[in-house]
């Protein structure tokens, strides 16, 4: 079972934190807008890069994030990077989903989230680790002088049409394998689209089970070299408490 560690990413009281941002180092205080969880997380400012190996022998990572708050233009999720060896890289996130609760129980549709994954170059990403998602594009310009914006996502995954471009529904893991060039730095993204509006709860006091909070999206997520092999919703778990 692949390894597992968790980015604890709540209030911590006792050492005299009063915001999420103001405790963990390099986040700032500026993605903290309410809830228990950071709006964008960047997993080497925290100090948690993926832990890189072959296959299931890779270490998965697990993130608290808070959702966008609506009509206000925000993006949230999570990014981490790598440098490459060369060759094929499978790259895997799972977010909250429903067998987090207990099945057919009322809280059990209530604990789906849901993030999109993206992957590309870092001299391609226009975006700020640890402070503003952003996407991988480039710019090229034709004969004409005429400047083209260029989709620079490498991590592409098929529509129902079998068509590239697709992403996976609510609570359902999203990977991909690329094929990369040695010694180039790559960023992963798991950009936030929605949160369980409520949590997994306890069915004796009702209250929520441990790990999980309302408006609060866990991700998980995973980089190994080789190509996927067959991934499931069980192949990372840690968004499952």
């Amino acid at each position: 079972m692949a390894r597992s560690r968790y980015l604890v990413l709540s209030l911590a009281a006792a050492a005299g934190c009063f915001a999420v941002a103001a405790c963990i180092p390099g986040i700032p205080v500026g993605t903290e807008a309410g809830g228990n969880a950071p709006l964008v997380t960047d997993l080497d400012i925290a100090g948690t890069p993926f832990d890189i190996a072959a296959g299931d022998t890779a270490g998965e990572i697990t993130v608290d994030v808070r959702g966008p708050d609506k009509g206000k233009g925000e993006r949230g999720g999570v990014t981490g990077s790598f440098t490459s060896i060369g060759g094929q890289y499978c790259v895997i996130i799972d977010p909250a989903n429903k067998s987090a609760g207990s099945t057919g129980s009322p809280e059990a549709a209530l604990d789906d989230g849901d993030a999109d994954l993206y992957v590309g170059r870092a001299s391609d990403y226009d975006g700020a680790p640890g402070e503003r998602i952003g996407d991988f594009h480039a710019d090229y310009t034709d004969a004409l002088g005429v400047t083209h914006q260029i989709d620079e996502n490498i991590c592409q995954q098929l529509d129902l049409n079998q068509l590239p471009g697709g992403h996976a529904g609510k609570g359902t893991v999203e990977f991909c394998t690329i094929t990369t060039d040695v010694g180039v730095p790559y960023i992963v993204k798991a950009e936030t689209l929605s949160v369980p509006p409520d949590c997994p709860r306890d069915m004796t006091t009702g209250a929520c089970k441990t790990g999980f909070s309302p408006n609060v999206l866990k991700i998980s997520l995973r980089v190994s070299t080789g190509a996927c092999g067959t991934i499931k919703e069980t192949t990372l778990t840690g968004d499952n408490g």
